[in-house]
């Protein structure tokens, strides 16, 4: 099955649905992280990773992939739990990105 042709979710006239505002915020909020880590790769070779991870993110969020949303909400929810001890506003942010994704769930798995 070719997951990147995934088309779009529709409503019953096969119209695409618009992108929840939700998940704009999600798109926001990465990609401004993502230029952050486009200025530490020259410094932190592991930030091309990250920022490749956020490309990924935001292209399938927007495309309405199902399988990225799932892989985002379970690396988020990672970071969540792994920053808790480290850097609390990291965990809260994360926090707050799966909050926003999970209340756009009807967008990826329509009933």
């Amino acid at each position: 099955m070719d997951y990147a042709a995934t088309p779009s979710p529709t409503n019953e006239q096969h119209a695409p649905l618009p992108v929840p505002w939700q998940i704009w915020v999600v798109v926001v909020l990465l990609a401004s992280e993502g230029v952050s880590n486009l200025f530490l790769i020259p410094d932190q070779p592991i930030a091309f990773y990250w920022l490749s991870g956020k490309i990924l993110f935001i292209t399938g969020l927007l495309k309405a992939w199902k399988w990225v949303f799932v892989l985002f909400l379970v690396v988020a929810l990672q970071h969540v739990i792994v920053f808790l001890g480290i850097n609390v506003m990291g965990s809260a942010m994360n926090l707050l990105l799966v909050a926003l994704t999970i209340s756009s769930r009807r967008y990826y798995f329509p009933k």
